[in-house]
C-alpha cells in the first residue's frame, strides 16, 4: 500500500530552515552557527512546551490559554521574519562577524 503525503506547513518551514539559519553566519562558522541555533531553540522551546501547556490547563481550566500562547508565539515569529535582514548581496567570504548586522 503506498504511503500518503502529509500536506502540512511543516515541510514548508523545514525546507527553508537550513538556508535561513545558515545565511546569517560567515562561511568559517556557518555550520557551527546553524547547529547551535537549531539545537538551542529546540532545547528551549521543545523542553518547556509540555510543562507550560500542563500549567496553563491547570491554572485556567481550558485549552484556550494554550491557543493564546500559540497566537502570541506566531506574532513574535512574524515580527522576527519581518525584521530579518535581506542577505542577497552580503559577501559570505568576509571575515567580519558583523556583516549581516551592519545591513
Amino acid at each position: 500500500m503506498p504511503t500518503r503525503c502529509r500536506c502540512d506547513g511543516q515541510g514548508l518551514a523545514f525546507g527553508a530552515l537550513g538556508a535561513v539559519l545558515a545565511e546569517h553566519f560567515p562561511t568559517p562558522v556557518r555550520y557551527s552557527g546553524h547547529a547551535a541555533t537549531y539545537t538551542l531553540t529546540n532545547l528551549v522551546g521543545g523542553a518547556a512546551t509540555p510543562f507550560l501547556a500542563a500549567w496553563l490547563i491547570d491554572t485556567s481550566g481550558t485549552t484556550w490559554s494554550i491557543v493564546v500562547v500559540l497566537v502570541a508565539g506566531y506574532a513574535v515569529s512574524l515580527t522576527m521574519i519581518h525584521r530579518t535582514p535581506e542577505t542577497r548581496d552580503v559577501d559570505f567570504y568576509a571575515d567580519n562577524m558583523n556583516v549581516v548586522a551592519a545591513r
